[in-house]
């Protein structure tokens, strides 16, 4: 049923040859979503105008303004940080969540549709984050990333639905009193204030997550191999596999102690691509005086962990020896091989 779901949702994503189009869209379409809020934020300015300073008002009103500024700011993070927003269902949750900041400006009604009101926005924020799940191009560290974000989503947007049921009872019962008196209501606005901000500590801590917190001790060994599966990790999700959707990300130590990174990056006639392991290799080679490569960590988006090609192989050998260490990764696991292992009968001009 899940699956059936997310098909329907990826059904949404542009689909035809142009990948180059469908990335000037994206773009033009987060550029609209900044656009809106900027006027939501300038238009809320015009808001303060006649409102008595430290009234209900006011501090409904600011809490708004915190939350438009505090979510333009976790839009972008979670652009930089997550998947690119390739749905158009995305962009449509980015509109309603708009129009919602604007009815929190303009519409400061009572404690309780206050509250019902970023309820909606949590479940908002966790439809958002739910959508960019189905991305099928998403690294693992920025799948890894969406899940957190939305399970701190999924918390919140409970916890605010049990808030606004609870109140609604107390309604119901006549005990309602608490959000009429000033005192009270002034208590659930605090409230309010610290739900906002503790969401964005834990929704930026998401973020910051990744993918090596998640891995089996097979993967998270101590010292520079865990740095070099952690970097070619992070190198994938720049990789630029438009044709094959399979991601590479690759990086190597010198025997100087630095780490040098590189991605495959694909072209329409496919012959010009480049490999990760060669992009890694040939930042080595043009930064380095006298390293030469002792490891390689080569991360693959794949199912199950693949080696280098041939060809890069061959490379490796001639500029590291037999004894180069290669590692192996994906999501799941990690291998490593010497390339003499992996490359027996190198060839020898």
């Amino acid at each position: 049923m899940i699956g059936r779901i997310a098909d329907l949702i990826r059904r949404l994503e542009p689909s035809g040859p142009s990948d180059r189009r469908h990335e000037e869209l994206s773009r033009s379409l987060s550029e609209l979503v900044s656009i809106l809020f900027a006027v939501v934020l300038g238009i809320g300015l015009s808001e303060l105008k006649g409102i008595k300073i430290l009234s209900y008002d006011f501090w409904v009103l600011l809490l708004a303004y915190i939350a438009v500024i505090l979510s333009w700011w976790g839009y972008h993070w979670g652009i930089v940080y997550g998947p690119r927003e390739v749905n158009r269902l995305n962009h449509l949750i980015d509109c309603v969540l708009v129009l919602v900041y604007g009815v929190l400006i303009y519409i400061r009604g009572p404690i309780l549709f206050v509250v019902g009101t970023y309820g909606f926005m949590f479940v908002l924020y966790l439809l958002w984050e739910l959508v960019r799940m189905t991305n099928r191009q998403a690294s693992p560290d920025e799948a890894l990333r969406v899940r957190a974000a939305a399970s701190v989503n999924g918390w919140f947007s409970l916890g605010m639905l049990v808030f606004f049921a609870s109140a609604c009872f107390l309604k119901y019962r006549g005990d309602y009193v608490y959000v009429q008196v000033s005192a009270q209501r002034g208590k659930a606005l605090i409230a309010l204030y610290v739900v906002i901000l503790l969401y964005r500590v834990c929704v930026h801590r998401a973020y910051r997550r990744r993918l090596m917190d998640g891995m089996p001790p097979s993967i998270t060994q101590e010292g520079g191999d865990r740095v070099l599966v952690d970097r070619a990790k992070e190198t994938a999700k720049r990789a630029r596999a438009h044709l094959s959707g399979f991601r590479v990300g690759a990086a190597i130590l010198s025997s100087n102690g630095s780490v040098y990174v590189g991605c495959n990056l694909e072209f329409d006639n496919y012959s010009n691509s480049i490999h990760a392991e060669e992009a890694a290799l040939s930042a080595l080679v043009s930064d380095s005086k006298d390293g030469k490569p002792v490891a390689i960590a080569v991360y693959t988006t794949g199912e199950e962990i693949s080696w280098p090609c041939g060809m890069c192989r061959q490379s490796l050998y001639e500029q590291g020896g037999s004894e180069l260490r290669v590692i192996a990764c994906n999501d799941v696991t990690s291998e490593e091989m010497k390339i003499g292992d992996l490359l027996p009968k190198a060839f020898h001009l």
